[in-house]
């Protein structure tokens, strides 16, 4: 530690610091500087819709979906959920009007009746077809006795 009570490497980093930081400082309060980065901002941007426009033409080539595909899928699906439960909400709202609110007044459905399966139906035996019978050629028949 120095007289300051301030340790060695924290002076060495202050002394940088003010080094270099005071002309970026400088650097950066200009007119220049702001046109820099407005300008690289927008090239950026340029290129990286050229990037996109290339691969999301590759993709749809191939039969994929896109980045765009997918988020324009996403947002009908949420309009989707909405409407659902705005519809939930609605039928909610008629069934608590229409519904008596004296608990010995509701009707309870009838139970229902197990199904019984219906008859099964007698299928006629197959026909079983006659073997074929077996076919000689002209090489079978014509067996030649040790030239």
């Amino acid at each position: 530690m120095t007289d300051n009570g301030t340790p060695a490497w924290r002076q060495a980093f202050n002394k940088a610091e003010r080094a270099v930081g005071e002309p970026l400082e400088k650097a950066i309060d200009t007119r220049e500087f702001a046109n820099l980065i407005t300008v690289t901002a927008k090239v950026r941007k340029g290129v990286q819709r050229q990037i996109y426009g290339v691969v999301n033409r590759s993709l749809h080539f191939v039969g994929l979906s896109t980045l765009k595909d997918t988020r324009d899928i996403a947002r009908q699906l949420n309009r989707v959920q909405q409407q659902l439960r705005e519809v939930s909400i609605q039928l909610e709202a008629i069934e608590e009007r229409d519904t008596p609110s004296d608990p010995a007044h509701r009707s309870r459905p009838a139970p229902m009746k197990p199904m019984k399966a219906p008859p099964a139906k007698k299928s006629a035996p197959a026909k079983r077809s006659k073997p074929a019978p077996a076919r000689t050629t002209q090489s079978d028949s014509s067996v030649t006795e040790g030239d």
